[in-house]
């Protein structure tokens, strides 16, 4: 494992970073040298086998294609929310008032005339001719209706963080569909023979009916898609999840965000009262959107999301289930890495909780990166509880390093990294960027035996070029990461 690599290829133009590769194992000058590089023959051959193709109807491969890709853009659209979108929200009030501050400064300064007496060391005052008031009064409508849809954006953002999960939901519809279409295409379904002759082709009608069965479900409400669920697919999706009362508030809220402008219904309040979410609310009164709410939000469709991914995954896909493993201890890390603690939690515990594994190497990696959320999150205790509940003494010293580190043990952190990397199969950046390391990385006897280990010093001061922890996409190349 020590002796596992990876490489990221760079390609610049004039200075300017314009693509990159990623390739596992070992690479050669020749191998470097031919990237980003096609040559006529290639090009040629990819026209004319595209000339080649004829006139006949031709499907678009369906996508996703499995599982594994709409875990991977449910993960990318969450992330998105979680960064870009939050940032957004917050800073989109604090800039559009200094905006405005600016342009009336602009046309103080431009148009009229500082009144030097009037003015003070933190103040100033300008005197403007009457006409322009108008001009004034322009710019204050303006910088008013901007400020506002700045604080309107925690709604606008609500609404569009549901429609991302819809947008999931059927994607996972269609691979399950892919996966095992006997449950649209079952021998009492009926087709007209007109409706067959006008698709063209069989699986023109595949792909229509499919969509079409897709289609209504959506259409439900988010309660009701988990009864249809739950019925079709013979699988309890609501047994333990806590969430599900959060998750109903917040689709019913949307619904009122999209139809009413956030006046309550007595839809909501039913629904709200009837799967477990009290409220002290009353038809008529306005529901708000805060960016306290919002980042709750991301949270709740995060874990219903993931986990409706990954029991859809295992039930329809077994075959996959060494990948799904993988992806989810992924996923656990990379939420430990962005400092979503709770949200890590939930994810990795679901993930020890599974009835069963692709092997015990991997439900231990859970096990370990669950007990470090917990302890990243405040839970010290917990975490301990959780380690102590499984015998570590039998398996590897990689473990065992892991194990103590989460645990702060930095006596048998300090002993197990005088065994070597070839025993504990740890490298230096591997140690320097694992989460599970975070607070041991902090002690003077680890930084100290650590350089007499690696002949390197534990902190790099400058020219570190280390990844974070869990952002390879690839899960194959993380399978031994915990």
């Amino acid at each position: 494992m020590e002796n596992e690599k990876f490489h990221i290829i760079l390609l610049r133009e004039a200075g300017v970073l314009r693509s990159h590769k990623i390739k596992t194992g070992e690479i050669t000058k020749d191998f470097v040298d031919g990237l980003f590089v096609k040559k006529y023959e290639d090009i040629k051959e990819e026209i004319d086998s595209e000339a080649s193709v004829n006139d006949e109807e031709q499907l678009p491969a369906p996508y996703p294609l499995n599982f594994k890709e709409v875990e991977k853009a449910f993960s990318q659209a969450m992330s998105m929310y979680r960064d870009a979108v939050v940032a957004t929200v917050r800073m989109a009030p604090p800039i559009s008032s200094l905006m405005a501050a600016q342009n009336i400064e602009n046309i103080a300064s431009k148009r009229g005339e500082k009144v030097h007496d009037l003015c003070s060391e933190d103040k100033e005052v300008y005197s403007l001719p009457m006409h322009t008031i108008h001009k004034v009064l322009q710019h204050l409508t303006h910088e008013k209706a901007v400020l506002e849809g700045a604080l309107y954006l925690p709604k606008i953002s609500t609404i569009g963080l549901i429609s991302s999960y819809d947008a999931i939901l059927s994607d996972l519809l269609r691979v399950i569909f892919q996966e095992k279409p006997e449950i649209i295409f079952t021998s009492d379904r009926e087709i007209k023979f007109s409706e067959l002759t006008g698709f063209g082709s069989i699986e023109a009608a595949k792909e229509s009916i499919t969509s079409k069965e897709i289609e209504s479900i959506v259409r439900q409400s988010h309660h009701e898609q988990f009864f249809w669920m739950e019925r079709k697919f013979n699988i309890k999706l609501r047994e333990g999840l806590d969430i599900w009362p959060n998750f109903v508030e917040l689709c019913e809220r949307r619904n009122l965000l999209t139809h009413t402008g956030g006046l309550v219904s007595e839809q909501y309040l039913k629904n709200c009262e009837k799967y477990g979410q009290a409220t002290r609310l009353r038809v008529g009164e306005k529901l708000d959107v805060d960016l306290a709410y919002f980042k709750r939000a991301i949270e709740i469709v995060s874990e219903i999301g993931y986990k409706l991914i990954h029991t859809m995954w295992r039930k329809f896909s077994p075959k996959d289930r060494r990948v799904a493993d993988l992806v989810l201890n992924e996923c656990g890390m990379n939420l430990i890495a962005a400092k979503q603690y709770p949200l890590a939690e939930k994810i990795l515990e679901f993930g020890v909780k599974q009835r069963s594994h692709s092997s015990d190497l991997v439900k231990r990696m859970m096990i370990v990166n669950f007990a470090n959320a917990l302890k990243l999150g405040g839970d010290f205790e917990k975490c301990k509880k959780v380690l102590s509940a499984n015998d570590w003494s039998a398996t590897s010293y990689h473990f065992q390093i892991c194990v103590a580190a989460v645990k702060n043990e930095i006596d048998e952190v300090v002993r197990l990294l005088r065994l070597g990397p070839q025993t504990i199969e740890i490298d230096p950046s591997q140690f320097r960027d694992w989460p599970v390391f975070a607070d041991v990385r902090k002690n003077d006897d680890v930084k100290t035996t650590f350089e007499e280990i690696f002949g390197e010093p534990l902190i790099k001061t400058e020219g570190s070029n280390s990844s974070a922890p869990g952002i390879i996409e690839d899960s194959e190349l993380i399978a031994e990461k915990v």
